[in-house]
């Protein structure tokens, strides 16, 4: 879909493996102040997921799981979670021989959010600045939770959403 009024174009294109819609805005040599008015409407549900107790980790994720998880178990250019500093840092979060995925699931949680400071950014952070600054805003630690899980053998992917309720 695409969507023209005056200087601004909006567009929507769908991601290739999730199928989740994205909008972009854009403008050329804009200036002043733009309202921009986009009326959607979303079909919710909650889902939980729950891993089950003593669940441990595959020693080969790739040949454990299906094949349409392997992607999200890649290192990518946003989520480095093959690089050396990452499994360093891992290492030390979980240990060498850690293999109970809650656990290891539950530490990379902890460090991201008690470790990694929250700094508002303009801009986006890949998860490897994030562990080299240990500052980020909600997307740079999302990315490094995300590359930490990968570089642990727990297929991980971004989710992103709005917030419905402002006490959330």
């Amino acid at each position: 879909e695409t969507f023209e009024s005056g200087d601004m174009v909006f567009y929507t294109r769908a991601r290739l493996i999730t199928k989740n819609r994205i909008g972009f805005w854009r403008s050329e040599l804009l200036e002043g102040t733009r309202t921009v008015k986009y009326v959607f409407s979303v079909q919710a549900k909650n889902t939980k997921h729950v891993l089950p107790p003593n669940m441990k980790l595959p020693k080969k994720p790739l040949e454990y799981y299906p094949q349409d998880l392997h992607v999200w178990l890649k290192s990518t250019d946003i989520i480095q979670s093959g690089a050396s500093a990452m499994k360093r840092q891992l290492t030390r979060i979980v240990g060498r021989n850690n293999r109970d995925m809650l656990e290891v699931n539950k530490k990379i949680y902890d460090f991201v959010r008690q470790k990694v400071e929250y700094r508002s950014e303009i801009g986006s952070k890949d998860a490897l600045a994030t562990l080299s600054e240990m500052k980020a805003d909600c997307g740079g630690k999302a990315r490094l939770f995300v590359a930490l899980s990968r570089a642990a053998g727990i297929p991980s992917r971004l989710v992103g959403g709005i917030i419905m309720k402002e006490e959330v």
